[in-house]
């Protein structure tokens, strides 16, 4: 069965139903005009709207030595999360064994975007309960014509869940009554953000030290390749 209500206040009209093909064919009497009738409901909750954030996150944790990445992990997590927690260890472990000097992790720029924005409804009672009857409080009636030219099929009857075919060169004025029904509850959206970010600890290696020799050492030095020199003279 093909249920069409809308929700006042959140402009959605929501549609349920089989295809067109499973659905009864209103009758057409010909002629060049012809008037139709259907009927609609709008869900009009009666709980003030709430609205509640969810975060997630994406954290990267990177490692570099003399400039290389030597580490790189991204984790659904905030940086405080264990998990996150154990890709620094790790990443430190190896900077470590490369005799590395590096600090803390710094912090790149966050970024949060909007992920997704889902309202749930309390309840989601059909448009033919409604109009049979749910026990739920009527509000504003609206009635509404639309005018529309063949050929072309158009829905119609309770909740338009009957297909009407408009005939070539026929014109059809469609009479809807809308009728708002006081639903129980409220709507509550669920605003989901992504915040991205990356972590980085900046490894570099030991640098290289040439000793300095005293003057004593470098006369040594001298006298020692002096003597080799004359050596290699004598046996020539």
């Amino acid at each position: 069965m093909r249920n069409l209500f809308k929700i006042a206040g959140l402009s959605v009209a929501i549609v349920f139903g089989q295809a067109a093909s499973a659905q009864q064919v209103a009758p057409n009497p010909g002629g060049p005009l012809v008037i139709t009738n259907s009927t609609t409901a709008t869900i009009q909750y009666t709980g003030a709207p709430s609205s509640k954030r969810v975060d997630k996150y994406s954290t990267t944790v990177s490692a570099q030595l003399n400039g290389t990445v030597v580490f790189s992990q991204t984790l659904p997590a905030a940086f405080s999360d264990p998990t996150v927690q154990a890709a620094v260890a790790q990443a430190d472990s190896i900077l470590q064994t490369n005799k590395a000097t590096f600090g803390p992790p710094v912090p790149g720029t966050a970024t949060t975007v909007l992920q997704s924005s889902i309202a749930t409804n309390p309840s989601n009672p059909t448009c033919d309960d409604l109009i049979a009857g749910a026990g739920v409080p009527t509000g504003v009636v609206v009635n509404s014509s639309d005018i529309t030219y063949g050929p072309t099929t158009i829905n119609v009857g309770t909740c338009r869940e009957e297909i009407f075919n408009i005939l070539a060169n026929q014109e059809d004025i469609n009479i809807n009554v809308d009728t708002t029904y006081n639903v129980p509850g409220s709507v509550v959206t669920t605003n989901t953000f992504l915040t991205t970010q990356t972590y980085t600890i900046t490894g570099t290696g030991a640098a290289v030290t040439v000793p300095t020799l005293s003057p004593l050492a470098i006369l040594l030095l001298a006298v020692g390749l002096s003597l080799v020199v004359l050596r290699q003279w004598r046996s020539a």
